[in-house]
């Protein structure tokens, strides 16, 4: 059995003598998936083979998946694959420009503070207005990614 979520890939195999091995990936671990259509795919459906970005972790290999679900698994799995390398770079984006070393220069006058506090609370209010578009699911985590970082910068 297979089963897909908003944040994970779960793989349930039964045993010959009953009992099941659960093995799961989250779609941030996803490092490549592949399809894979057998020759009599109406009697032995496709293949997906799942690679993780751990390579000690290995691959995980589904087989005999019906073709329209494989499929559509397929399309999820290079989805979360291409959403997640977005995410990935825009964070070495942001690691990098936090590691050129910007400077903060404090002059010691009361009512800047009072004005920092002000655009303090406006950048969390738009956070957090953006991770509502995000809980409704009118933006994906992607786009709530790179919105989060425009508003820090």
């Amino acid at each position: 059995m297979v089963a897909i979520t908003n944040s994970r890939l779960i793989v349930l195999n039964r045993g010959v003598l009953g009992g099941f091995k659960m093995k799961d990936i989250q779609w941030k671990d996803l490092h490549d998936a592949k399809l894979k259509q057998n020759i009599l795919s109406g009697m032995c459906g496709s293949n997906i083979n799942f690679e993780h970005l751990n390579e000690a972790v290995g691959e995980l290999h589904v087989k005999g998946i019906p073709n329209s679900e494989a499929s559509e698994i397929y399309s999820k799995a290079q989805a979360e694959e291409q959403a997640w390398e977005e995410k990935r770079r825009i964070r070495e984006i942001e690691d990098v420009r936090a590691a050129s070393g910007g400077t903060v220069i404090h002059t010691g006058a009361t009512n800047q503070s009072s004005e920092q506090a002000g655009r303090g609370e406006n950048i969390l209010k738009q956070i957090e207005d953006a991770k509502k578009l995000l809980d409704q699911g009118v933006i994906s985590d992607a786009e709530f990614q790179e919105m989060k970082a425009k508003i820090l910068s």
